[in-house]
Order: C-alpha cells, then structure tokens, then sequence
C-alpha cells in the first residue's frame, strides 16, 4: 500500500465484505465507511470486481503476516504446525469473525477464470505451501497431499464455526488432534 486513502478503502471493504458478502454490498456504504469520496474511490478501483480482487490480496498478505508471526513463537516443528490451528482457533473465537472472505469469493463468484477466483487460488496456495514447509520440518512422507488435507479441515472449520455456537467450537482441538495423528503416522521414521 502506498496510499492512506487506499488502505482506507480496502479495510473498509475487508469489513464489510466479511460481514455481508460481496453481491449484497455496494460500493457507496465502502465509502462511507472509509470516510473518502465516491470519485476517490473510483480513482484506485475502476470497478466493484477490481476492488473485491484487491481486497482479496490485501487480506491475504496480512493473515499471512499474521500467521507467520504466530508461528514464529513456537519452537518446535509440531509446535509449529499447532500454532497454524491456534491462530484460526483465535480467529473463530473473534466476537467480530463473520466468515472467511476466501471462501465467501469463491461461492459468490464461482467462474473459474477471473480475477477474484484467482487471488482465492493464490491464498488457499501459499497456505497450501506454507503447510508443506511445515510438514517437511517433520519429515513427513506425502507432505503436499497432506497440506491439502489440511487446508480442507481448516476451511471446513471455518464454514463451521457460523453454523455452531462458540460453545461447540472445540471441533478446532478434536481436528488438531485428528490432524496431529494423521501427520505422526506419516513421517518418516
């Protein structure tokens, strides 16, 4: 981000989206919440998608700062892998957490070739990544496979906690666990 006036109007749509989804946002309550003009706005982003696809970028590089900090705490390999649960623990756990905007994109936007799917693509691979590189530190056999798993158990995770009352949240350590066992089995002896 170079400009205040951008970051402004990306962290609003960051929260809106969040909160209510893309389709049933315009972009006038963005600019109300980003106290700019409606013709500033236009200045950074010459359409709705445009500013959905860059929201969708600025958002992933601050959870993956985000997560990355986290992570960097611990000090063992296992611990490492766990802090990645902890971290969307945390975020479930948020009072403000209305859903993953990643997976809100790709259901509102289902086309496979655009823009907005593929700055969900990009996140969901350097998390997918991220994951691999977490699982060599533990030697394990199948580690892109099992990243991929993985990714799924959190995305599912995240669909799950709108669904359930923070109460029956713990599904978070019950999939640690599963997930703990799961990569155990797999490395390499």
């Amino acid at each position: 981000m170079t400009n205040k006036k951008e970051k402004a109007f990306l962290e609003a749509a960051i929260d809106v989206f969040s909160q209510f989804g893309y389709h049933a946002v315009g972009v006038d309550l963005i600019v109300e919440r980003s106290g700019a003009a409606k013709m500033t706005l236009y200045k950074y982003f010459s359409s709705k998608d445009i500013l959905i696809e860059r929201a969708l970028i600025y958002q992933s590089s601050l959870l993956q700062k985000d997560i990355a900090d986290n992570v960097s705490k611990s000090r063992t390999p296992m611990g490492r892998l766990k802090s990645i649960f902890d971290w969307y623990e945390r975020r479930v756990s948020d009072p403000n957490f209305a859903g993953d905007m990643f997976i809100k994109a790709s259901e509102e936007f289902p086309g496979l070739d655009t823009p907005i799917k593929e700055a969900v693509q990009a996140h969901k691979d350097w998390l997918t990544v991220y994951l691999v590189e977490a699982l060599n530190d533990l030697s394990v056999s199948n580690a892109r496979k099992i990243a991929q798993y993985i990714v799924v158990v959190l995305d599912g995770l995240l669909v799950s906690s709108n669904v359930y009352s923070i109460k029956e949240r713990n599904n978070m350590r019950f999939s640690w666990q599963c997930v703990k066992q799961l990569v155990e089995s797999h490395q390499k002896k």
